[in-house]
């Protein structure tokens, strides 16, 4: 699970792509103590100062690793800065900012002017606004020091006109985004409606968007108001529309290369975000397409070991979820092994979210091929391990699955306890569902029979009732995590 760590010069050495270590070794050639504890590190990620002091400064007392540790810290993050400068436009812009200041100090006024213009252009075509008004400011500056000779009213009324509508970018971005993170906060944390009350308090959330003919929309802008829209429909269980703004958002990004180059995570977002919709409500080859696409999308922005990780987590979630879908167990199986060896890597990498996701999906294998013991093992990962309030549906759903294992292996006592647990859970967030009350009727009335004929019928009944849920738009979720219909009917044909 994602923890807070003190080991940040580690994580921050290995989360380098192999270009950003190249680049590090020729900025470190003339540091040797940096160098020898920068390979040393490398080489072994847990490696313990008591190591580094026996091993690789058998001179250095532990306050002086602390110290040196500290410095070469520093130089990665400095490295970092000056490599990225290169690629990354912002920076390239922060770094013009620094020389027109540089510039205007030394009373080379024309050289500050083209300057600012030249910047300008390139913020502008790139939609960085703060950038633009940094800019706009210097040219200002220009304008007093010239005492307004080179300037006249109607390039001051433009300055000015331009000024409030990279102002009023910035208000809609930051007023979307607010509504945005409103919403998948409660996504995060609740889940997606399962009552009226939780439709009332998304359609709260979204009455907060104004409509988009009066917010002052550039492309990015453009993007977040539509992946806040989709985020909307997602939440109130309308996932057609869902994926039909995310299809609209993929072909915005991808007209607009060059104005999210800086961003790729953007694209990573929309990718994933289809991948999942399109297994429900596009096609296989629809489905196909994206991933294809996303693994392109990876190799050509990131490299090492972040392109592993994210390559990693986004498609085990999508595999995973395609062979739950499917009940493909066998296949998931074969999957297991890769995905184990993968998280003893990067497993405190991986948000909590997505890591209880690919638990619960590898629980709901071993469910499949009726290995209890091991599915046991997974579920108790989430539920010993995961912080309830990060993921109240994901944490739910697996209370309901530990119930059920113990049931499968016919530990009694355990029964009652888990199903004791899953009330006072259920009780504490004041989250019982129809369905999720059903299922607490199915077991306390199993626990209290041994006779056969008695538990198929109930066994039975469940499943009937399962079959009306699955049509409820408030309880139809609980079946994306687990086919709960078809081990009812397991169950009454045993």
């Amino acid at each position: 699970m994602p923890t807070n760590t003190n080991n940040y010069l580690s994580d921050l050495i290995h989360s380098l792509t192999k270009s950003e270590k190249r680049y590090f070794k020729l900025y470190i050639k003339d540091n040797v103590p940096l160098s020898k504890l920068y390979d040393a590190i490398k080489s072994n990620r847990e490696i313990s100062d008591l190591t580094l002091i026996t091993k690789v400064f058998p001179k250095q007392k532990a306050g002086g690793i602390a110290v040196i540790k500290n410095r070469l810290y520093n130089h990665v993050l400095r490295s970092l800065n000056q490599y990225h400068t290169e690629k990354s436009i912002d920076k390239q812009i922060k770094a013009k900012l620094q020389n027109i200041e540089i510039l205007f100090h030394k009373g080379l006024y024309s050289q500050c002017n083209k300057l600012i213009k030249t910047s300008k252009k390139i913020a502008l075509s790139h939609g960085l606004h703060y950038s633009y008004l940094e800019l706009s400011k210097w040219e200002k500056q220009l304008a007093v020091q010239y005492n307004y000779e080179n300037i006249s009213n109607k390039d001051i009324v433009n300055i000015y006109d331009k000024d409030m509508e990279m102002i009023g970018m910035i208000q809609s971005f930051h007023k979307i985004w607010n509504i945005k993170s409103e919403l998948l906060l409660k996504l995060y944390k609740k889940g997606k409606a399962r009552n009226a009350q939780d439709m009332d308090d998304f359609h709260a959330i979204m009455k907060k968007m104004p409509s988009k003919e009066l917010l002052t929309l550039d492309i990015k802008t453009e993007y977040l108001y539509n992946h806040t829209l989709s985020a909307y429909y997602f939440c109130i269980l309308d996932g057609k529309k869902s994926y039909k703004i995310i299809k609209e958002n993929h072909q915005l990004v991808r007209q607009n290369k060059k104005a999210f180059e800086d961003e790729p995570n953007i694209m990573l977002s929309i990718l994933s975000n289809a991948i999942y919709l399109s297994q429900k409500y596009g096609t296989e080859k629809e489905t196909g397409q994206y991933l294809t696409e996303l693994e392109q999308h990876y190799a050509g922005h990131y490299d090492g070991e972040e392109l592993e990780l994210r390559v990693f987590t986004n498609r085990s979630i999508s595999q995973l979820a395609n062979i739950i879908m499917k009940s493909d167990y066998n296949s998931g199986l074969d999957l297991i092994p890769e995905i184990k060896a993968k998280l003893n890597l990067f497993e405190s990498r991986i948000n909590t979210t997505k890591l209880t996701g690919i638990y619960y999906s590898i629980a709901g294998i071993y469910l499949g091929l009726e290995d209890y013991s091991s599915a046991l093992s997974w579920i108790n990962k989430i539920l010993n391990e995961v912080k309830i309030d990060r993921a109240e549906d994901q944490y739910c759903y697996a209370e309901m699955l530990h119930v059920i294992i113990h049931m499968e292996l016919s530990n009694e006592d355990y029964v009652h306890h888990a199903l004791k647990s899953l009330k006072r859970y259920l009780s504490t967030r004041n989250r019982m569902d129809e369905f999720e009350s059903s299922f607490i009727v199915l077991i306390s009335k199993l626990i209290k029979t041994n006779d056969k004929s008695i538990r198929k019928k109930y066994y039975s009944d469940f499943a009937e009732k399962t079959k009306q849920l699955k049509k409820n738009p408030f309880t139809q979720g609980a079946f994306e995590y687990y086919d709960f219909e078809a081990w009812a009917k397991k169950n009454a044909e045993k």
